[in-house]
């Protein structure tokens, strides 16, 4: 269960209309609706085929319903800089400048934004999403009320966060109300090429890796859905949590280096966040894994326990349609 938080570094929502969050994992789209301080609705489909997260996204929002779109899948890069002045939409043109600067052809990019610190002497973060599927989904979010924004931007209360998906692992850190640093990690996410090659023996005959390969990606599967019983299934989570631990403590020494303070309570979130041995793993490195918080007023109880987590990202795009940050957008 997501743990409870105060709205500390978040501004709150005031509204009483419908909104949707939705967060696209890969071939996963995950959606929330929230009727004011409500959750009434979460689903969960795919977004394959002839669909993109975009088509997805446009079947269960009609043209006037505000909505997000978190790109919680492979592909994003950050940047921080100072930005002159408080951004609003008449200071566009001077966010996708910074944009090229700092991020070559950011301005350009699909789901390209910035966010700013409450105090506008700290620097802004600037965000890209590089992968080209990613003008899809842009595409076909025209005429809507939908943002596309990268899902470290809908993260607003102070703190570390690991998002273990389908398609990649992250960890971003949260300071006066924005990301300030992100990084998608190498050990990759759940059902990726990654983390599954890691998984399987080295040598032997190519059918008996695919064998291999379909096995542990079925056992990591099983782990993420809560399995300690079978010791195949517990084995290959201890390793692929094992190579996750050790990038996330290597990435918090680097921030670390660079003037960050990271703090040592990690919170957790995704169809991961429940594999065994991460909290194990997490400590004996100096960190307490937690689930991830949520707002003390937010009704959720509409969305199944087993399935909270799963859903945190597509809680915090819908949280995040009515925060005042009109730059994180530049698709539109």
């Amino acid at each position: 269960m997501a743990g409870r938080a105060s709205a500390q570094g978040t501004p709150r929502r005031t509204s009483r209309r419908s909104v949707v969050g939705a967060e696209l994992d890969g071939a996963l789209l995950r959606v929330v609706r929230l009727d004011g301080r409500r959750v009434v609705e979460y689903q969960c489909m795919p977004a394959t085929g002839g669909h993109n997260g975009g088509d997805a996204m446009r079947a269960v929002v009609n043209r006037r319903t505000p909505a997000t779109l978190a790109w919680a899948s492979p592909g994003i890069t950050v940047r921080r800089a100072p930005f002159p002045g408080r951004a609003d939409r008449r200071m566009e043109p001077a966010a996708r400048e910074l944009l090229d600067r700092h991020l070559p052809g950011g301005g350009s990019l699909p789901g390209a934004g910035m966010v700013q610190p409450i105090d506008a002497r700290l620097p802004s973060t600037f965000a890209a999403i590089v992968s080209d599927s990613a003008h899809d989904v842009a595409a076909a979010l025209n005429g809507t009320r939908c943002r596309l924004v990268v899902s470290p931007f809908t993260l607003t209360h102070d703190g570390l966060y690991l998002a273990i998906r389908h398609s990649c692992s992250e960890l971003t850190l949260v300071t006066s109300g924005i990301a300030v640093a992100t990084r998608q990690l190498r050990a990759g996410g759940l059902m990726t090429e990654t983390a599954i090659a890691a998984l399987v023996p080295a040598g032997g005959p190519p059918e008996a890796g695919h064998r291999d390969a379909a096995r542990s990606r079925s056992n990591l599967t099983r782990a993420a859905a809560g399995d300690v019983h079978d010791p195949e299934v517990l084995a290959v989570a201890r390793r692929y949590v094992a190579a996750v631990a050790r990038e996330v403590h290597r990435t918090v020494e680097h921030w670390e280096r660079r003037g960050d303070r990271c703090p040592r309570t990690l919170w957790v979130h995704g169809p991961g966040a429940r594999l065994a041995h991460l909290p194990t793993f997490m400590d004996g490195l100096g960190y307490s894994a937690a689930p991830a918080p949520v707002p003390d007023d937010l009704d959720y109880s509409a969305i199944d326990e087993e399935y909270r987590l799963e859903a945190y990202g597509a809680l915090q795009a819908a949280l995040f349609v009515d925060l005042a940050r009109p730059l994180a957008d530049l698709a539109h």
